[in-house]
């Protein structure tokens, strides 16, 4: 993978700097750095030695930064940030050499593919700028391209439906997905009132397919090439359209780029905020672990009271009986036994009147 750069010395000559030899020329420079009482405080001599502008430099720098391999101290000076080697060096520098672009590192999202289909409820779509594409069995679909909204294709279907297929773009948040596709169907909707008297039913608007993709170079460590994997989600895709009804599903490919791509808005929420989750996760079950021993504490101290409580209803439970005794002797004494009035009113004796205490 190379570059075109201007000459630092030349606003007109062009020179080929090797992207890798970029990468492999920083890191390696910055280790030397390490081991000298002098230490990397710009990148003006590697600059210098590769023969590149200092601004040409910053966006490699910015890469290698972003991707957690140096770091600027509070020292003022470049250090790495993981261990060096010579091998270590050459796989990183080949792996970022390898992609597209070396600005940044924010993980690239794109739309692939949307098909949004709304029903006619009255009317024909006549016009000169419709042109017949493909032929089927019993019907003749008619298409259109329109610049608006960054490109769209409309596609007839014999005057009962149309079919909105906006192109492909990238886009940052995934609820841009969503806005896109309400402004599509209002546009639509007024779009063939005034121009051709159609009427569509934009209530029954419907999300026919999608395609959202997140650019993942852990792909390529863990599919093999050309293999595609995909995964059933169990569920429904999340809505966008009150009609929607497609199942939700997850795969991996690397045609033409290595990442994660999925038909469903939630799924692509869940995987982009996925670091997010897992620190909420994470200090969630540092708060359980202090309520946690909160709480033993308070069982420790309940099953206390328990075997405190246990151990005072044992001893009143003897005194009862002790006193029970004692009353049947005295009921005995005075001729009163209880059990030989069935059928009698029992007379309540209070036991005051035999014993003090």
């Amino acid at each position: 993978m190379s570059d075109f750069f201007l000459n630092k010395n030349s606003k007109q000559k062009r020179i080929r700097v090797n992207k890798k030899l970029v990468y492999y020329t920083i890191l390696s420079e910055i280790n030397k750095f390490s081991y000298s009482s002098i230490r990397c405080k710009n990148m003006t001599n590697i600059a210098n030695k590769l023969n590149m502008s200092k601004q040409a430099m910053n966006r490699y720098v910015s890469k290698l930064k972003a991707e957690g391999e140096i770091s600027y101290t509070a020292n003022s000076f470049w250090v790495l940030k993981k261990d060096y080697s010579e091998e270590r060096a050459i796989e990183v520098a080949e792996t970022l050499a390898s992609t597209k672009s070396s600005l940044g590192t924010r993980e690239e999202s794109d739309l692939h593919a949307l098909h949004i289909k709304i029903p006619i409820i009255e009317g024909k779509i006549i016009g000169d700028e419709w042109e017949i594409r493909e032929k089927l069995n019993n019907w003749i679909p008619k298409y259109t391209e329109w610049k608006e909204f960054k490109g769209v294709t409309i596609k007839n279907n014999n005057d009962k439906s149309i079919s909105i297929y906006p192109h492909s773009r990238n886009f940052r948040n995934p609820s841009e997905v969503n806005q896109l596709c309400y402004r599509l169907v209002k546009y639509c909707t007024m779009y063939f009132k005034n121009k051709y008297s159609v009427l569509l039913d934009d209530e029954l608007a419907e999300i026919k397919n999608m395609d959202l993709f997140t650019s993942d170079d852990f792909v390529k460590k863990v599919k093999p090439k050309g293999e595609k994997i995909k995964i059933g989600l169990n569920r429904k895709c999340e809505k966008i359209f009150p009609v929607d009804n497609r199942d939700a599903k997850a795969w991996m490919d690397d045609s033409p780029k290595k990442g994660i791509e999925t038909n469903d808005i939630l799924y692509k929420k869940n995987y982009l905020m996925m670091p997010e989750y897992i620190k909420k996760l994470y200090d969630e079950s540092e708060i359980n672990d202090d309520e946690l021993g909160k709480v033993k504490i308070l069982l420790n101290d309940l099953c206390l009271t328990m075997t405190n409580q246990s151990k005072l209803i044992e001893t009143q439970m003897k005194l009862s009986k002790n006193n029970t005794e004692q009353l049947n002797i005295m009921l005995k004494e005075k001729n009163m036994n209880l059990t030989k009035l069935p059928n009698k009113e029992v007379p309540i004796i209070n036991p005051s009147i035999y014993y003090s205490g």
